[in-house]
């Protein structure tokens, strides 16, 4: 305690010090201050021949194309068999033409599905995003099959949940069914 008030108080003795030398400087403002003389400038004289010489070849411009990054995503390369090793599909557009909803694929031509986790992770959803044209016919026929995929692979009769968004054209699946979703998706030719 008595520290900080040795401290404060000399403090306002150098404000005070420095208030007054302000004071003083005021009064004679006129000796004290010089005139400030203008920095020297560099002079920019160069001649013709120190420049160097510019060039415009539009045949080397190929070479620096490659270099340059891609504005958009390039189309998928064509593949032997499908699904590739790392399990990309190409979109079916024969199997998909006689439905009346579609599902688009993201910028870099992946499957717009996401797995969410909710309340500390004890709630886990599926979200869908870009769903095309009747979304209603989407939801019922991806909880029917679904049901039929846990049927078939986990022996489970179980209902399954979903929650529609139009606006916003999503739907989100109760439960960790990315695999069926993703299985929905190849059979629909998405």
């Amino acid at each position: 305690m008595i520290r900080t008030f040795l401290r404060v108080n000399k403090l306002n003795a150098l404000v005070g010090k420095n208030s007054y030398q302000l004071a003083n400087f005021s009064r004679r403002s006129n000796q004290s201050i010089q005139e400030r003389k203008p920095l020297p400038s560099r002079p920019f004289n160069f001649e013709q021949d120190q420049l160097t010489n510019v060039i415009e070849s539009k045949e080397e411009f190929d070479f620096v194309k490659k270099l340059l990054p891609n504005l958009i995503v390039p189309e998928p390369p064509k593949h032997e068999s499908y699904p590739t090793p790392s399990g990309w599909v190409a979109p079916n557009y024969e199997k998909s033409s006689n439905l009346s909803y579609y599902v688009l694929r993201t910028r870099f031509h992946n499957y717009p599905i996401y797995p969410l986790e909710r309340e500390g992770g004890s709630r886990k959803l599926v979200k869908i995003k870009r769903v095309e044209g009747d979304i209603w016919q989407f939801d019922k026929d991806l909880r029917k099959f679904i049901e039929e995929c846990l049927e078939k692979y986990e022996n489970k009769k179980q209902t399954v949940y979903t929650q529609v968004n139009e606006v916003q054209r999503q739907v989100v699946v109760k439960g960790h069914h990315q695999e069926y979703v993703n299985k929905f998706f190849i059979e629909c030719g998405f």
